[in-house]
């Protein structure tokens, strides 16, 4: 569960990279991008989540401390030339990450309700896969979803931003399906 930010993040990284620009990318815009396209895609599953369009995630989640962080990986992925150096420079930064968000990004409130869900409606195998089965269907759709908004051409920065939200908000529908909440 620790992880479940930074995987974001290095996803949206992984995004990021080819459209940012056609060569490799200014490290500091990249890593604004990302860092934009990150909050986006949070507030999107904390606010869905939370069921509360009202919610907002503190200041200092995905901040500064964030952007250069990322800034870092970036520089590193440029500079480093084995393939196991760019691995080892990510995966530190990734680390460097997660200490960076995981309080300020309020996780450890995330991880302490899923596993309050888990308890009111359980969270055993059996009962998981019968919700799969159950919602197989809306998963698919929710699915679909994230790869319309995923692939699609930007005409703006914000209709990017806009369609990482949309994103954060069918991950969070996602998760209230596996997890047996009905709104």
């Amino acid at each position: 569960m620790k992880l479940i930010l930074p995987l974001l993040i290095l996803t949206t990284l992984l995004y990021s990279l080819p459209i940012a620009t056609k060569e490799l990318p200014d490290p500091s815009s990249f890593s604004s991008r990302v860092t934009k396209i990150s909050y986006s895609t949070w507030d999107g599953f904390m606010k869905q989540y939370h069921y509360a369009q009202g919610f907002t995630l503190p200041e200092d989640c995905l901040s500064e401390k964030f952007e250069r962080e990322v800034e870092r990986i970036v520089v590193a992925l440029r500079e480093e030339e084995s393939c196991s150096g760019k691995v080892k420079k990510v995966y530190e930064g990734l680390v460097k990450i997660q200490a960076v968000t995981y309080k300020n990004c309020l996780v450890p409130n995330l991880v302490t309700e899923i596993k309050s869900e888990c308890n009111k409606h359980g969270c055993d195998i059996f009962t998981l896969s019968m919700r799969l089965q159950q919602d197989f269907s809306i998963l698919i759709s929710l699915y679909n979803d994230i790869l319309d908004n995923y692939y699609q051409e930007f005409d703006s920065e914000q209709s990017l931003y806009n369609s990482f939200k949309n994103i954060g908000i069918d991950i969070a529908k996602i998760t209230h399906i596996i997890l047996g909440m009905r709104q």
